[in-house]
């Protein structure tokens, strides 16, 4: 019974963490830290300067976590976020907030527009819901992410995942299964 036990757990084990393992399939690359760094950096706007909040670049790691960005997209994207940063520098406030806040119509819609370039750059598509008030970032290759305030929301379940928990399921099945007839011929004899 105690061997039976064991497997069982082992069984349990190894499908959790396929699933875990399925979860996080790359990771921040030297490079893609890079995008982290310019993002994380200062802010000069007519009033001093600011920086991003914590949560926003948090949100964006958690994307880079599943999307492979080449060098050369690295640059076009930190060249980007500089351009963004030129466009603000004019823009009076002390606080991220503040600065989105005072943005001209226009302004605002040139940030946009260079923030959908940059998106486009690792063939993702973004939109903006003014409304709510989220960032929707559709990727083929890495997911569909809302970014807000709070926290960011994977919508939608990647194959890769999918299969793994089907793989997990039909390995526990399967030792399941030659544990019960090992133990019922063994009891036959």
């Amino acid at each position: 019974m105690k061997k039976i036990i064991s497997t069982l757990i082992v069984a349990i084990l190894v499908a959790f963490s396929a699933l875990s393992v399925s979860a996080t399939t790359t990771g921040i690359t030297a490079s893609e830290q890079k995008i982290l760094d310019s993002l994380s950096a200062t802010i000069t706007t007519s009033d001093g300067s600011i920086t991003i909040p914590d949560s926003y670049i948090n949100q964006i790691k958690q994307y880079l976590l599943n999307k492979d960005v080449s060098d050369a997209q690295v640059s076009t994207i930190i060249a980007k976020i500089d351009d963004s940063k030129a466009i603000t520098a004019t823009v009076p406030g002390t606080s991220f907030s503040q600065v989105y806040s005072n943005m001209p119509v226009a302004t605002k819609t040139q940030v946009i527009d260079i923030a959908k370039d940059a998106a486009n750059v690792v063939g993702a598509t973004l939109s903006i819901n003014a409304s709510s008030k989220t960032v929707t970032i559709v990727d083929p290759e890495a997911g569909t992410y809302t970014l807000d305030v709070s926290a960011i929301k994977k919508t939608g379940v990647s194959g890769n995942v999918v299969m793994s928990a089907v793989a997990s399921l039909l390995l526990l099945g399967a030792v399941s299964y030659v544990i019960l007839a090992s133990r019922k011929f063994a009891l036959s004899k």
